[in-house]
């Protein structure tokens, strides 16, 4: 996380800062990331650099920490004007917001595609640690708001569930980028919402 000489930066710096990382990052592997790049882009000396944070890697957890809260925002959001759906169809609507954000946060979306090829355990560990908790426990409060209002079995095992959610949202995702990629998916929506519902079905009525 950064330190406290980054936070008491100008918010326009910091935005510059965090802007000329995420360009980074989004465009290469953790490897070939250059936080000399980065410096240049927004105009600082190297040496200020690590006043603000303690290497390339405390950077981009920061930066994924910070793009995970974005999407969980956009999802929360997206639940607030959906809550008279039943649970399936909550999910339903996530998925689909999940993959309209992508392509409304084109940076965002090669951010996280980036992070999903990383081999690095060490890098994987350190990124994972925060943001796979932070939402599980959101798909876990979903849950339990389902279990209350009789959409989900009250014996049903929530972490489970929300593991298995979590989990087939990645899919619907890779499953977009694979088949037609983000710039046809509008021409696309019609497959994607198909399978979407093909695999709530599964969910839904079991195997």
């Amino acid at each position: 996380m950064p330190k406290s000489t980054f936070n008491n930066l100008g918010k326009e710096k910091r935005e510059q800062i965090m802007e000329a990382a995420l360009d980074e990052f989004s465009s290469n592997s953790y490897a070939e990331a250059s936080i000399n790049r980065i410096c240049k882009a927004c105009q600082i000396a190297k040496g200020s650099f690590y006043q603000y944070f303690e290497d390339k890697l405390d950077l981009y957890t920061y930066l994924l920490t910070e793009a995970n809260e974005v999407k969980l925002q956009y999802f929360s959001e997206t639940l607030n004007k959906l809550d008279q759906l039943g649970f399936i169809e909550q999910i339903k609507a996530l998925y689909i917001s999940g993959v309209e954000f992508a392509l409304q946060n084109p940076k965002l979306s090669n951010l996280a595609r980036e992070f999903a090829k990383e081999k690095d355990s060490e890098v994987r560990q350190a990124i994972l640690k925060g943001n796979e908790q932070k939402a599980q426990v959101f798909y876990e409060v979903l849950i339990e708001k389902a279990k209350a209002n009789g959409t989900v079995k009250i014996t049903t095992n929530t972490a489970a569930l929300a593991m298995l959610i979590h989990a087939l949202n990645n899919a619907v995702y890779d499953y977009m980028i694979e088949n037609f990629g983000a710039m046809d998916y509008v021409s696309g929506k019609t497959a994607l919402y198909g399978f979407v519902d093909e695999l709530l079905s599964i969910l839904k009525n079991g195997i």
